[in-house]
């Protein structure tokens, strides 16, 4: 896969990845582009799912004469989640009724300063290890997403996850409780 960067600042401002084109007698790979963005440089480096899909959320890293050395993760942001359940018992998670109960999760995006993220929209993807979430994804303009967990009649605790491109993972447990009817 070739890399394509900012040569000041390092940036990653796209990729290539190689392509098989079946309309050609003999199929051979070819690059899926043959030239970067205007004054962007390339490198090379292994096939990798991670970086082909979260490009943006790396950035090259330059030695000292300015040649590309390898990618460095770059997560600007974090997120910081939270629920309206309450803890009930004391043990430091957040229990909805294992029956029916619901439950908001928040998500919000923060600078690592601590500032709600309100450069453009962001796309907040949530994953639940259990239960059901209203939405697999939320778009945001304000840096806060916001989804219903609904429990399953099953007592257990759970975790809900939000990622977003550029910034760290975050995650909330809450417990399912109580009796299950």
């Amino acid at each position: 896969m070739l890399v394509w960067y900012d040569p000041r600042t390092g940036q990653v401002v796209g990729i290539s990845t190689l392509v098989f084109d079946s309309s050609k007698r003999t199929p051979r790979p070819e690059r899926a582009t043959s030239g970067g963005p205007r004054g962007a440089e390339c490198f090379e480096v292994p096939d990798d799912e991670t970086v082909a899909r979260t490009a943006t959320s790396f950035r090259v890293e330059l030695d000292a004469a300015r040649r590309p050395v390898g990618l460095l993760r770059e997560e600007r942001y974090r997120i910081e989640m939270s629920s309206d359940a309450t803890d009930s018992n004391g043990d430091g998670v957040a229990e909805i009724a294992a029956a029916g109960g619901q439950c908001t999760v928040v998500a919000s995006i923060r600078s690592e300063s601590g500032k709600l993220f309100r450069e453009s929209p962001a796309k907040v993807s949530f994953i639940a290890s259990g239960g059901v979430l209203s939405h697999s994804s939320v778009e945001t303009k304000t840096g806060i997403a916001k989804v219903q967990l609904s429990a399953v009649p099953e007592t257990k605790r759970v975790w809900v996850e939000a990622r977003s491109p550029g910034s760290r993972a975050s995650r909330v447990w809450i417990d399912f409780s109580g009796p299950v009817r």
